[in-house]
């Protein structure tokens, strides 16, 4: 062989790092029974004396692929030591809660994901089954929590000043930016009673109590409008709670003392609108007939 020809024949060979060179050639193959053989030599010595890897039939690595993957596989995939998507300890998870039943849901979670409507129904349908259960409910129940309708009524009340234009000269109050809060101005008018409304046909006399008095400072904190024909949803408000009050006080049985502090911030709503003065005197007679 030429000069010219052993340097082209050695450029095509193929050439790998002294690292890869190493392990390809202390590596012995697989045979089909799975046993080392080092009788076979999977490289050639080129003329300078190193050894040059030799490329293998696709026959050999195919069988070596089934081998390695057929060693980790088992026939029953509930045995194998880590199923298909599941990492080991999610498997190992999976074995030990094997069998197991799942533990029931406490009766409290699950009334908890019910509505206010499906509780109504359901304890209406248990006292209508057990008549003997309706006093022991009575007087179990708890009085009604108004917060939630209190901040449904703050809710109303601030996006009327949240709708009220700021980047505009001259007053805030007038007829122009009364049209831009209209909308939210009728409804916390129309939530402001409804809710007050609400608690007195549940017959909770004190709550509802409870809850004019707030809502009678939430009223007074809205807008007080240039024209005074802006201001009726306003007055309709006083007038409707005012009204509220009075049938509460009359129905309502409360001691002397809660009488008294009730007395006290009526006295104290009246400087906001003095609607609810005419509540004081029914309180002053509730008071004299406590002894």
């Amino acid at each position: 062989m030429s000069p010219d020809e052993e340097v082209i024949r050695q450029r095509g060979q193929i050439r790998t790092s002294p690292r890869k060179r190493a392990f390809q050639t202390s590596t012995p193959a697989i045979t089909d029974i799975g046993l080392l053989d080092t009788s076979l030599d999977t490289s050639t010595t080129s003329s300078s004396g190193s050894r040059t890897p030799t490329r293998k039939s696709a026959a050999d690595g195919v069988r070596k692929r089934l081998m390695l993957s057929t060693s980790y596989i088992s026939s029953d995939p509930e045995d194998s030591p880590c199923p298909k998507g599941l990492t080991q300890s999610a498997a190992k998870k999976r074995k030990s809660n094997k069998g197991t039943n799942a533990l029931p849901v406490s009766i409290n979670k699950r009334l908890s994901a019910l509505s206010s409507e499906q509780l109504t129904e359901l304890l209406g349908n248990l006292i209508n089954k057990h008549p003997d259960l309706k006093e022991e409910v009575e007087k179990s129940l708890p009085k009604p929590d108004i917060g939630h309708l209190m901040d449904n009524l703050e809710y109303f009340r601030k996006n009327i000043f949240k709708s009220l234009p700021n980047s505009r000269w001259g007053s805030s109050r007038d007829a122009f930016c009364f049209r831009r809060v209209k909308t939210h101005v009728e409804n916390f008018k129309s939530t402001c009673i409804s809710q007050g409304k609400q608690l007195q046909d549940a017959g909770s006399w004190e709550a509802s109590l409870e809850y004019i008095l707030q809502a009678w400072e939430c009223v007074g904190n809205t807008p007080d409008w240039d024209n005074v024909a802006h201001n009726k949803s306003k007055e309709m408000c006083f007038r409707n709670l005012a009204t509220q009050c009075k049938k509460s006080v009359k129905e309502s049985s409360l001691d002397k003392d809660a009488y008294v502090a009730i007395k006290d911030r009526l006295e104290e709503a009246v400087i906001i609108n003095n609607q609810i003065s005419p509540c004081i005197e029914i309180v002053d007679k509730k008071i004299q007939k406590i002894k």
